[in-house]
Formats: structure tokens, sequence, C-alpha cells
């Protein structure tokens, strides 16, 4: 289980945790052996150096005992999915080059459908983190931007 793994996993545990009390172990790890690339391809050769091997581990309670002892505490969780976007499915996608190795691809369009993963994510999640003032704020700055017609400008 990768990166996106962990978090599907951390919300899952909290919602497990809520009607009940007890403990939930998350552990995640990005183990890049069995994806491990051998051939020429250099969009298949990335991820090799990015991907290595890394982990975590979180140990999640429900108990309100434990609370004064915790470090964090999980207020809201948010998944936002863009996997039916093609682009964005392609974007990492496992498969055989031309020689016939297996291995994992990173498009050029990575860093587009990461802008807006993380575009679409944050205007879900503002309104629900953010105090009314930045709210409030935000909506007046950007509506006279649009009242005085400043086209290339973007907040």
């Amino acid at each position: 289980m990768g990166c996106s793994g962990g978090t599907t996993c951390i919300d899952l545990a909290a919602r497990l945790l809520c009607p009940k009390t007890g403990y939930a172990l998350v552990a995640v790890t990005e183990s890049n052996g069995i994806n491990w690339y051998s051939g020429n391809d250099r969009n298949m050769l990335v991820p090799n150096c990015i991907f290595r091997v890394g982990s975590a581990a979180v140990l999640l309670t429900s108990d309100p005992v434990k609370r004064d002892s915790a470090k964090m505490e999980i207020l809201r969780t948010l998944r936002t999915h863009h996997g039916t976007d093609d682009s964005a499915y392609k974007a990492g996608y496992q498969m055989e080059d031309a020689d016939g190795n297996l291995g994992v691809a990173l498009s050029k369009d990575l860093i587009r459908v990461a802008a807006v993963g993380i575009k679409r994510h944050v205007s879900l999640l503002a309104p629900k983190v953010l105090p009314i003032y930045e709210i409030v704020s935000f909506f007046f700055a950007n509506s006279l931007l649009i009242l005085t017609n400043f086209k290339g400008i973007r907040i």
C-alpha cells in the first residue's frame, strides 16, 4: 500500500473507531522492489529513483482516557478521487515497455493532474477548516478582481 493507500486507511480506521473504543494500527510501506524497472525507457526509470523504500506507521485510538497523551487529533478527513479522468488514471501507470519489461510509467501530465487534484481538494477542504473571516476575505478579493476585470490575475 503506497502513500495514497495510507490516507485511505487512516480515514477508514477513524470511521471504524467512532462508534466504540478501540485501537487501530495503520502501517504504510512503499517498496518498489516488485515494480523495479530494468529497461531503458526514461519515463519508467524515474520511479526507480523517486519511489524507493519508505514507511510510516500510526496508532489510532478512540479511548477517551488516552486523549491527554495523544500527540494529534483527527478532526476531519476528506478524500477526493480523480480516477475517472483518463489523464489522471494514466499519470502513474504500471505497464510493459517495448521490450516486455514491467514497470511504472509516469506521464508528462503528472504535474498538471496533481495540481488539479490539489486545487479540487483544497476547494472542498477550505470551507471546513478556515475561519469565516478568511472565507469572507477571499470572497471579496475574488469578487473585486472579477468586477475590475483583471483577466490575468488569479488568487
